[in-house]
């Protein structure tokens, strides 16, 4: 009875908070299969079967993205393939292919009138630093890029990833006015980008909905580690969207996501904004004050300017208009992120994440608030500011980033392996951005692990089996599973012990996350396994 007794308060104490943004992978019960046929289309994943994956291509599926085996086919063929895929064990999640929305939001009333025409460039300091040449492609996700438009159709270093459907209307124009916010180049036309002489690439979003946002996503990750841009999102998570990200940054890439416009419309989360991992942008004004429609979200991470953008009319040179939208401030950071990546060259992808955080020009309310993340973009002193550590392993933020055949092939490197008994390294989480630290490590036949854990703010600390199919597990699974936690307020040390009375060791799971009420902390762990006595 004891021993039940101390389980259960572990799992009270070891339990992630409910609002992670990480949509679960979970084969769908009969009654969501049934929910599917509500939408044209359905999106599967599976795992690395080639039964599985020859029957998808015979019934009409199409590869999104490769890498994490996603297919998108018609919700009725979904909804009769579905219960096969699940007796064969070969389905890791099915979900909706839903619409999303471009974070545009209205014409701006007077083109020509104060403040001057690129006065966005000077609130974030494009006009105080040399941009480099081509170098870390920088990517538009988004509707077709207009190759005739008279910005684009001799710029240099301009690469389409698939065939661009470009029409003249707001919602069909909306990635050309995106990419010339980001990388219009000096030529005595029209506008100016951020990062005028930007390696530019532009992959067609020609229907809007996820399953393309996912290979638009799989598609640059592919081609080469750099910036995307999605000035786009939806109120509903979707864990396709969310491998895919999590795809890009452990291969080396940054994505940039526009905050939303849905403040004076209740406010509700947006995705891929909410996702850890994606530099969240919100918008200001030209007195660097949060614009009034810029969604706020614990997400985001810095603004831009968002209001009175301008672009060009693609024949006519007299003509411009301008737009607001956190859709155009997004792009100025992806922009300078390229810029910066380029002219700082071998920077670590959590250092440059982090980096164009920390580099802000910090605006009312003092420090960090929901509207403009740590503050307004400043190229300069991301420029010059130190480089903060490398946050190692990332990302690793539950079970499936770091077993092998999760989201990656390759299972991540353990701590701690037969004949390797101690380990040692600095990390961080942040309940946004980097919300659990997932760590492999060994525990030997008739030995004791012992992990130490000493934050710089409180933290939770819980070690799992290796049956464990994900850290946010519920109700039997997680009395199974979970080995052992420690959660001690004050920022105290964290010490948590797995025993094996066994005579065969095993890999077991340490998750280090924010503990409840906590934004982020650094700290040190250090893991020793020793015999039994």
């Amino acid at each position: 009875m004891r021993r039940l007794v101390v389980v259960l308060a572990l799992l009270f104490v070891a339990a992630p908070g409910p609002a992670q943004a990480a949509p679960a992978a979970q084969v769908p019960s009969d009654g969501e299969v049934a929910a599917l046929g509500d939408f044209g289309h359905t999106m599967l994943g599976v795992r690395a079967d080639a039964r599985a994956e020859r029957l998808l291509a015979a019934n009409g599926a199409t590869i999104v993205a490769p890498d994490l085996h996603i297919w998108r086919l018609p919700s009725g063929t979904a909804q009769r393939l579905i219960p096969r895929l699940r007796r064969q064990g070969a389905l890791r999640f099915a979900e909706p292919d839903r619409p999303v929305a471009r974070s545009s939001h209205l014409p701006g009333a007077d083109p020509l009138a104060a403040p001057p025409i690129g006065w966005h460039l000077y609130r974030i300091g494009a006009d105080r630093a040399e941009p480099p040449g081509p170098g870390v492609p920088l990517t538009i996700v988004d509707s077709g890029l207009d190759m005739n438009h008279m910005e684009f159709r001799t710029r240099p270093n301009t690469t389409v990833l698939n065939e661009q459907q470009v029409e003249l209307t707001s919602d069909e124009y909306h990635g050309t006015i995106v990419a010339s916010t980001a990388a219009a180049p000096i030529d005595n036309l029209g506008a100016v980008g951020v990062y005028p002489q930007a390696a530019l690439q532009a992959f067609d979003l020609w229907f809007l909905s996820e399953s393309l946002i996912v290979q638009g996503i799989s598609r640059a990750t592919a081609a080469r580690a750099g910036v995307i841009n999605l000035s786009l999102g939806g109120d509903e998570p979707s864990r396709a969207m969310y491998e895919a990200i999590v795809n890009a940054f452990g291969r080396g890439s940054i994505v940039v996501a526009a905050a939303g416009n849905e403040r004076l419309r209740e406010d509700p989360p947006v995705y891929p904004a909410g996702f850890p991992h994606v530099l969240t942008v919100g918008s200001t004004d030209a007195r660097d004050r949060p614009s009034q429609f810029s969604s706020s979200s614990p997400a985001v991470d810095l603004a831009a300017p968002g209001e009175q953008i301008p672009w060009q009319h693609p024949t006519d040179p007299a003509t411009y208009q301008t737009v607001n939208g956190t859709s155009f401030s997004a792009p100025q950071v992806a922009a300078a992120t390229a810029w910066v990546w380029t002219a700082r060259p071998g920077i670590e992808k959590t250092q440059l994440f982090d980096l164009m955080r920390r580099s802000t020009r910090d605006v009312a309310p003092a420090g960090f608030d929901r509207r403009t993340g740590f503050g307004i973009l400043d190229i300069p002193t991301a420029l010059r500011r130190a480089l903060p550590p490398i946050d190692p392993m990332e990302p690793n933020d539950d079970v499936d980033h770091v077993k092998a055949h999760g989201i990656f092939r390759a299972a991540a490197r353990p701590l701690t392996a037969p004949g390797r008994r101690r380990a040692s390294l600095t990390a961080r989480v942040h309940s946004a951005e980097d919300p659990d630290d997932v760590y492999r490590f060994w525990v030997p036949a008739r030995g004791e692990v012992t992990a130490v854990v000493k934050p710089t703010a409180d933290v939770s600390v819980a070690a799992w089996a290796v049956g464990t199919r994900s850290v946010y597990e519920r109700g039997r699974a997680k009395a199974r599973d979970l080995l052992s936690a420690s959660t001690r307020r004050g920022g105290r040390t964290e010490t948590v012990r797995i025993e094996n009375t066994r005579d065969r060791g095993f890999y077991a799971y340490l998750d280090v996350f924010p503990a409840k009420g906590a934004r982020s902390s650094r700290y040190s762990l250090q893991l020793s396994s020793r015999a039994l006595p």
